[in-house]
């Protein structure tokens, strides 16, 4: 008795989810993958265009799925993927899936009960051209960056927009960030101070995340997976040149070379007023820190 009570209800649940559907996306053809075919059932009464069983994966203009969990997703060219599940943690993995391929949570999309979780998701023509225009893997290169600098007087200036020709780039062209002028990094920051020289130290930024808004959108919208680029390219780094050992060579290296070349004795006499500060312990403890913070942050 109670099984048939609870088919009643998911025939409805399935019915009213249909005809909301029809109503609101009004898609031109629909396929549905995974489920017990109920809901295929129900947009068929709707009135809804279904595809045929034989059809290519992914082709219709609004492909349904259900379960998320137990369903591989194909390569899809549809313009609407919407997701039908019991449980909405299990929406995570497939939302990633489709992220990588360009589609991306509608969130005016609203739930209508909690016995039945949905989930739209759509092409966006900014996320396209975003991807295509951007060379995603110097983007993941140049957050990185600035993240373990703490550059932030490179978010708003101090950066080059390099176009270099790609057949497949947006119009022919792919968009390249190159950072320069890099002083105020590594804990120094601009202070609107003469009496400080305009730079002011502070260590407590080796624990901040460097707000830059628009890599924290690309972020948000994970275009073109760049989440997982900068999670790859991270750890190879510190398996490599950022490893613990790699860079405190480069310290060393580095200091060594602006002491025993006089560079820092000259400059120090050519501006006697300026700050010249051969204690480094300072800048490689902010090092320190500031790599440990974007380990936890990015494996986060």
């Amino acid at each position: 008795m109670d099984q048939e009570k609870e088919t009643k209800r998911q025939a409805e649940r399935c019915r009213a989810l249909a005809q909301r559907i029809v109503r609101e996306l009004t898609p031109a053809s629909i396929q549905v993958l995974g489920g017990s075919g109920a809901l295929a059932e129900a947009l068929e009464k709707a009135g809804a265009q279904l595809l045929p069983e034989n059809a290519e994966q992914g082709t219709a203009a609004l492909l349904v799925v259900e379960d998320p969990e137990w369903v591989d997703l194909p390569a899809l060219q549809c313009a609407q993927v919407l997701l039908v599940c019991t449980d909405a943690s299990a929406m995570a993995d497939c939302a990633k899936q489709l992220a990588a391929q360009g589609l991306y949570r509608d969130f005016e999309w609203k739930n209508r009960g909690k016995a039945q979780q949905t989930a739209l998701f759509c092409r966006s023509a900014a996320v396209q051209d975003a991807q295509q225009l951007l060379d995603l893997d110097n983007v993941a290169d140049i957050w990185i960056y600035l993240q373990f600098l703490y550059g932030e007087d490179n978010i708003y200036k101090n950066m080059f927009f390099a176009f270099k020709k790609d057949t497949d780039g947006y119009q022919g062209y792919k968009l390249y960030l190159v950072p320069w002028d890099t002083d105020l990094t590594w804990g120094n920051v601009y202070v609107d101070s003469k009496e400080e020289l305009y730079v002011k130290w502070t260590p407590e930024n080796a624990d901040r995340y460097l707000e830059w808004p628009l890599l924290d959108r690309l972020i948000e919208l994970d275009v073109g997976g760049i989440r997982e680029k900068i999670k790859d390219r991270w750890t190879e780094l510190r398996s490599g040149i950022l490893s613990e050992e790699s860079t405190n060579e480069i310290f060393t290296e580095c200091t060594h070379q602006v002491q025993d070349s006089g560079a820092f004795t000259r400059d120090a006499a050519r501006w006697p007023d300026s700050r010249h500060d051969a204690d480094y312990d300072g800048m490689k403890q902010f090092m320190k820190e500031k790599t440990e913070f974007l380990d936890k942050m990015i494996q986060q």
